[in-house]
């Protein structure tokens, strides 16, 4: 074990603040003290007692950031495990027609398709991923797993923007290869398609220090036979790889997948039997699993992406969020850009709430045994699901999602004072916290730092642009 002597040598910098975190499902903490962190951007030590005696005997070299007489504190990096990053100019959109709301397969097919085709043009690539990753970053995402299109170079523009970015990412080219109708240009043989991956793996996979990682994405069952997804499961395998795709989002979708596969089990059922269902897989959605679809996600280990947004603007339906997490799943929230127009993960948490408020009244209000067993989230959940769980779901909770002893200081700092808070913010720290989950925004978020460094929020020179 290091000697408190060693520790205090290797810190180079340290945040005395107000911190909360939730380092457990159910356990939210709040206290006033200070983390020290080292050149490598990792926690070294939490003070939460003798603040002034550790404060004094720090060598004169390391900085000292002091906001206790400031209206700020600090939150954990937020975590979005499911985002569509071409989607993104999509957003606040779900029909052509200005009277018009489309539900999933019709609004994949007039809008989502036709927009991803043009990530051919890596101009365009470049142009919205920087767009992207810039509002990311304002709105306090220090992590996300974000699918790109079946174009190599459009994709490798992800990778870029992110790495100049300065955040952490899982990526991936989006596999396609049946049903894509109209946009049929979005279709590619699962050879071809294995080939752009196996390219990003070379360029990509692990650079950046660490930042950057493939992940192995089939759009969802309808767009990939299951005799690719054995392909791209056993690439992703042998390398050590995220997967990552859709499951019983939408009903018309579950229709969809039975009649094109009628004798070969549930939706969950074919995801098993083919390699995208284990401790390294994350399903989005999961909506509409009967009780033998949620034993086989718990024993696999596969995780679930929770996309309240989505889940509510294409008219999908309901997850019955807590009731999985009773049963022991494990779930983080997703932005699902653009299904769900928010980018911003505390908003994801208040969607996440208001869903599973919703569905818990109207089990008792209706008398349904089933919505009746569920409950309503609680704030620590909330948060939880937006930090650690998130980082779980992504494998890295080791490395990020709170604010403990060897991991890298990821974090948002909140300034109280401003937008929405700015007339209704006082000195208590525990009410400031809970107006900011339930009114924050992009003008609440002062700065973020990812591996301990305080990244530009502008990388790209874009804001006010």
């Amino acid at each position: 074990m290091l000697s408190c002597r060693h520790i205090a040598s290797r810190i180079t910098q340290v945040f005395v603040a107000n911190f909360r975190h939730a380092p457990a499902p159910q356990r939210l903490e709040i206290f006033r003290g200070a983390v020290a962190v080292a050149d490598n951007g990792r926690i070294v030590r939490v003070v939460r007692a003798d603040l002034n005696a550790f404060l004094k005997q720090l060598s004169p070299q390391v900085q000292i950031h002091d906001y206790r007489k400031e209206p700020q504190a600090f939150d954990p990096g937020r975590v979005d495990v499911h985002l569509h990053g071409p989607q993104f100019r999509n957003r606040y959109r779900f029909g052509r027609q200005a009277d018009e709301e489309l539900e999933l397969l019709p609004w994949l097919k007039q809008l989502t398709f036709p927009e991803e085709l043009r990530f051919a043009s890596v101009r365009h690539a470049q142009n919205v991923y920087q767009k992207l990753l810039t509002e990311l970053l304002r709105h306090g995402t220090t992590h996300a797993l974000m699918y790109g299109t079946i174009h190599g170079e459009g994709t490798a523009e992800l990778f870029q923007a992110v790495w100049q970015a300065g955040l952490h990412a899982f990526i991936g080219n989006v596999h396609m290869e049946q049903n894509a109708d109209d946009a049929c240009k979005l279709e590619l043989p699962v050879e071809a398609s294995l080939e752009i991956s196996a390219e990003l793996y070379e360029r990509y996979h692990q650079k950046a220090d660490r930042r950057l990682r493939l992940v192995i994405i089939p759009r969802f069952l309808p767009c990939v036979p299951p005799s690719s997804l054995d392909r791209l499961a056993l690439f992703a395998d042998e390398r050590g790889l995220l997967k990552t795709s859709h499951i019983s989002e939408n009903p018309g979708e579950v229709a969809w997948v039975q009649e094109l596969y009628p004798h070969q089990g549930t939706y969950t059922q074919i995801y098993a039997d083919h390699g995208f269902l284990d401790a390294r897989t994350i399903q989005a959605h999961a909506i509409y699993l009967d009780e033998k679809e949620l034993k086989l996600i718990a024993d696999s280990g596969a995780k679930i992406a929770h996309c309240p947004g989505s889940n509510t603007w294409l008219n999908s339906g309901v997850m019955p969020l807590t009731h999985y997490l009773d049963r022991g799943l494990s779930v983080g929230l997703g932005s699902d850009i653009s299904g769900g127009s928010d980018i911003s993960m505390p908003l994801v948490g208040r969607q996440a709430r208001e869903a599973a408020k919703l569905y818990a009244a109207l089990g008792r209000q209706w008398k349904r045994s089933e919505q009746a067993e569920s409950r309503p989230l609680t704030p620590a959940e909330a948060l939880y699901l937006q930090t650690l769980g998130g980082a779980t779901c992504l494998g890295i909770e080791a490395e990020t999602g709170s604010f403990e002893v060897g991991k890298f200081f990821n974090a948002i700092r909140i300034d109280f004072s401003k937008g929405n808070l700015q007339l209704v913010s006082d000195g208590d720290i525990e009410s400031n916290f809970q107006r900011f989950d339930l009114a924050g925004d992009s003008r609440n978020v002062a700065a973020v730092y990812v591996n301990g460094q305080n990244v530009n929020l502008d990388p790209f020179g874009l804001v006010g642009v």
